[in-house]
């Protein structure tokens, strides 16, 4: 009799402090939603009450797999920059726009971005909670992006970590990223259309529109050299169009901070790498550094050139890193000027060193964009026969141009500082 007492005084109590705890537990949820904002200090806390229900008409079921067993709103994850957590009864889904390793893009709406009491058109990155390494990616990525202000990044707007998945929410690019409208407009390409100016230049690309998107890619670059940041993905892929054809780059997942100059980061080997835009050093050492998001950029001024081709057209990725060590680098594509073959082979240095900066690269993507089309009359649009005489000899005579140009550009530098900011 007194142990069946002990067993029910026992289990009282145990009840007891369950229920406690899960009250407490519900309470600290409450304030911690109750003081949730979208951005920066300033913005004001989101009204109790307010009437959050889209005006747009064209939503779809969107099928994010939502975890059945979820009971109330999930803990904020910890490690996120403050002040830009977003409700997530303020946040709509449209439609997919494309998916990736670990998650997908939506077209959405979200609601009080930037302190405005309406929608606004928004692109919402999802990732699921489940990978603990795709989740400390997320937070990384959320904390480089809410440092960054400049004109061609891609602006982050808020983040809902209370959600599964999460949500990083983004500025909206309407003509996506620069990799698949280059293919699309592959055929539209036109030598002698003024740009702009001409009624069918807003359905064509010229030499200028590419110059200027080389232009625009390089100044986002140039502010991530300033503040320290390496990308580690640049690709054209990875740089979106607004509705008025100007780029920003975008994803930052891979992006790493450098405190000194000397910094560098060193490969994640459990990921996949994007090995056809990498350099020398990112291959074969693992580092990375803002020269070698500077080769990065030389591949995306081929993939501009080639107007949305795959860089090392038939090779795959074991001969691309076998060749690029004995010295290969791509020939000239077809319709490239030599003025932007010889910015390619100069972000190609085998030498980090001699490598240009970004800064250099502003200076030398403007007067592209300035200067009038001067396309070579011969080119390949494929690479040479790997080790042959001619593409050795390709290689060894840009190589000594780019060192007779090399104190020509550097004296140049400062004249472009003000185009970063």
């Amino acid at each position: 009799m007194n142990l069946l007492a002990i067993a029910i005084i026992t289990a009282l109590v145990c009840w007891w402090r369950a229920r406690k705890r899960k009250r407490r537990e519900r309470e600290a949820d409450e304030r911690s939603m109750d003081g949730l904002d979208l951005g920066p200090r300033d913005n004001p806390v989101f009204p109790a009450g307010r009437q959050t229900r889209s005006p747009s008409q064209d939503y779809v079921n969107v099928d994010i797999d939502r975890p059945q067993t979820r009971r109330g709103p999930r803990k904020s994850i910890a490690g996120v920059a403050d002040g830009w957590e977003v409700p997530e009864e303020n946040i709509k889904l449209i439609r997919e726009l494309g998916s990736g390793q670990f998650g997908k893009v939506y077209k959405g709406e979200a609601y009080g971005i930037d302190r405005q009491e309406q929608w606004r058109t928004v692109a919402i990155k999802t990732l699921r909670t489940g990978d603990q390494k795709a989740q400390e990616d997320f937070v990384k990525e959320q904390r480089v992006m809410s440092k960054l202000h400049h004109g061609q990044l891609v602006r982050m707007l808020g983040c809902c970590t209370a959600s599964d998945p999460l949500f990083l929410i983004m500025e909206y690019m309407e003509n996506g990223d620069l990799g698949k409208f280059l293919r699309k407009h592959h055929d539209d390409f036109h030598d002698d259309v003024p740009c702009p100016g001409d009624h069918r230049s807003q359905f064509c690309l010229t030499p200028k529109r590419l110059a200027s998107f080389a232009y625009d890619t390089a100044r986002g670059m140039g502010y991530l050299e300033s503040q320290k940041i390496v990308h580690r993905d640049l690709a054209a892929r990875n740089i979106l169009l607004s509705e008025d054809y100007m780029c920003k780059v975008s994803d930052f997942g891979l992006a790493r901070a450098m405190y000194d100059a000397e910094s560098y980061m060193i490969q994640d080997k459990s990921r996949p790498l994007p090995v056809f835009w990498m350099s020398l050093e990112s291959l074969y050492e693992g580092e990375f550094t803002t020269k070698s998001d500077v080769w990065a950029f030389g591949i995306v001024l081929w993939e501009l050139a080639t107007l949305g081709g795959r860089p090392y057209p038939g090779m795959d990725a074991m001969q691309v890193q076998r060749e690029l060590r004995r010295g290969y680098r791509m020939p000239k594509p077809r319709n490239c000027t030599e003025d932007m073959y010889r910015l390619m082979r100069w972000c190609w240095e085998r030498n980090p060193d001699r490598r240009p900066t970004f800064r250099q690269l502003v200076g030398e993507t403007l007067k592209l964009k300035q200067d009038k089309p001067r396309p070579s009359v011969s080119g390949s649009t494929g690479h040479q026969a790997l080790g042959s005489r001619s593409s050795q000899s390709s290689v060894s005579s840009t190589g000594r141009r780019q060192s007779a140009d090399t104190s020509r550009r550097e004296s140049n530098i400062g004249r472009f500082d003000v185009l970063l900011e």
